[in-house]
């Protein structure tokens, strides 16, 4: 009996081992990281087979996988009407058509990055199998990249579709005829095409059906067919032909002034967001509250707008309209609930006060909200060495919520800076803290200087041209004609970039394209090579716009 017993336990440990261990694929823990991809040992049939008449397609790999985003990664090109069942079992990946294919033709399924190991998820990249219905695989080859149209970033992921037909409507009624995606460097690869002309596009499907039908959808377009060239190897990774490029844009249509947000930050401080750019915003505040005084700013970048109730009453709904350059742009009714408790000092919000400050800037300081009065003798103390001053003070924009120190900055000097308590009240009767700072004044040594030269040929449109630091924030702004030397001074030393917009029709920005209306979107170029800015250095660069491609 009791060797019945440990018999059966042995049996049960031994089932339970095995069922353990066929549940867990995962490699033991310790030793070196696995990084090798999948390896695919052999296809059913052959990839590149020919005269194919079967349903079913298995892919054998030296390893278990998993999927990551198959449904999204995976394209069939020519596009099937009912899209392949795709199935993952241990090693093996099955793919079953649900139609019957076209004869003579050659198919490619794009898995992309979609074939992953089980264990590390490490990609067998860019993986496609080819086949033909036909007794022979179809050799010609379409490549390029696609760049956004604006800032030039290779755009990933974007599907690049081919059409056989020559109409301009193709792209929104029917699928392409041949497609592929952009990897991260906005390269693509389409071979295996027949010998014709195509129509090709680029897009952003947002709705993935593979057609151009959503006005929010980014579209890029070849003005005429494209012809594809001889390809001479099987690898479908050859980079050996100069790609064409392709550039992705939004269309004008979408770009249609709204507003993104309305809220009260604080309590009569109101803020309203636009999709683009204010021009010169109106604000009608509605009954019951039409004979509310108020005051308004412009943000640095003109997309949002802050608006100061000079009522102190609180209020729990306020109707407004609001209009942009004679257009009106929404109706919008906001509701806030206000605490009645927010009650304190005025906040100097910043100051250009700093450990470095600038020899050619004055000392400004900027306010919360608007001020009602400044004691513009007795609100600064400035203390230089054994000396002690006390500068005016003057404010300097029209709703008084910048204030200037007069007072001129020695290069190299140091000071300390103290603003005094209660000499500034804002439009609600509140006043500031005392508050000090420390000033280190830098000198004309301390930066470099650029002089830039731009050229063009065209006579009938204008260029701006913009510096931009390594995070491609605007920095300075110039727009030129043809010929122009450009001074860009007190530059930190440091990395620029200089952009380039060609401003066809003069009207101080870039404009976007609109691919019914045949019209591309404005060129874009960037200065060839970084710009870097040394201490107390010159430098002089020149570029002529029709010798960079």
């Amino acid at each position: 009996m009791k060797n019945f017993i440990h018999r059966n336990t042995l049996l049960l440990a031994i089932i339970g081992l095995v069922i353990v261990s066929c549940a867990n694929r995962s490699y033991p823990p310790g030793g070196p990281v696995d990084n090798t991809p999948p390896v695919l040992l052999e296809a059913q049939p052959p990839q590149g087979s020919l005269l194919f008449k079967g349903n079913t397609i298995q892919l054998h790999f030296n390893e278990y996988l998993q999927f990551n985003n198959i449904q999204t990664e995976f394209l069939c090109s020519p596009p099937l009407e009912n899209r392949p069942e795709i199935k993952l079992s241990g090693k093996t990946v099955k793919v079953i058509f649900r139609e019957e294919l076209k004869p003579d033709l050659t198919y490619r399924l794009y898995f992309g990055n979609a074939i992953v190991d089980n264990n590390e998820r490490n990609v067998f990249r860019n993986f496609s199998y080819v086949f033909s219905t036909g007794n022979a695989l179809d050799s010609m080859l379409i490549e390029g990249r696609v760049y956004n149209a604006f800032s030039l970033k290779p755009e990933l992921g974007a599907i690049v579709a081919l059409y056989t037909k020559n109409e301009d409507s193709i792209v929104a009624k029917e699928k392409p005829y041949y497609v592929s995606r952009t990897d991260s460097s906005g390269f693509f690869s389409i071979p295996y095409l027949q010998n014709q002309a195509y129509k090709i596009f680029v897009l952003r499907d947002l709705n993935s059906n593979l057609k151009y039908d959503l006005a929010t959808e980014e579209i890029a377009f070849a003005q005429k067919q494209v012809l594809p060239w001889l390809k001479h190897s099987f690898d479908s990774d050859s980079t050996a032909y100069k790609p064409e490029s392709l550039f992705l844009f939004l269309p004008e249509s979408e770009e249609i002034q709204r507003l993104v947000s309305s809220s009260f930050v604080q309590d009569n401080h109101l803020l309203i967001i636009s999709k683009y750019p204010l021009v010169s915003p109106k604000i009608a505040i509605l009954p019951p509250h039409q004979n509310l005084s108020f005051v308004s700013e412009f943000s640095s970048k003109a997309d949002s707008l802050h608006i100061w109730i000079k009522d102190s009453n609180l209020i729990d709904t306020i109707f407004f309209t609001l209009s942009d350059a004679g257009s009106k742009l929404s109706d919008t009714t906001l509701k806030i609930v206000r605490d009645q408790s927010k009650k304190g000092k005025v906040s100097i919000m910043s100051s250009n006060f700093s450990s470095k400050h600038a020899y050619f800037k004055p000392l400004e300081l900027t306010f919360t909200n608007p001020l009602q009065k400044a004691d513009s003798l007795h609100a600064v103390q400035i203390i230089y060495e054994n000396d002690t001053l006390y500068p005016a003070i003057s404010i300097i924009d029209t709703i008084r919520r910048k204030a200037r120190i007069n007072y001129s900055l020695k290069e190299g000097a140091e000071y300390k800076i103290i603003i005094f308590g209660n000499r500034f009240t804002d439009i609600y009767g509140q006043t500031n803290d005392t508050l000090q700072f420390t000033a280190k004044v830098d000198t004309p040594e301390d930066y470099g200087d650029m002089f830039f030269s731009f050229g063009s040929k065209e006579e009938e449109c204008q260029y701006i041209i913009q510096l931009l630091d390594e995070r491609e924030n605007i920095l300075s702004e110039f727009i030129v004609n043809k010929e122009n030397k450009l001074s860009f001074e007190h530059l930190n030393p440091g990395n620029y970039r200089i952009k380039i917009i060609e401003d066809k029709n003069n009207n101080g920005k870039w404009d976007s394209g609109d691919y019914w209306l045949k019209k591309a979107p404005e060129t874009v170029r960037f200065f060839p090579k970084p710009i870097t800015i040394r201490a107390n250095w010159i430098l002089e660069e020149n570029f002529q716009w029709e010798t960079v491609e």
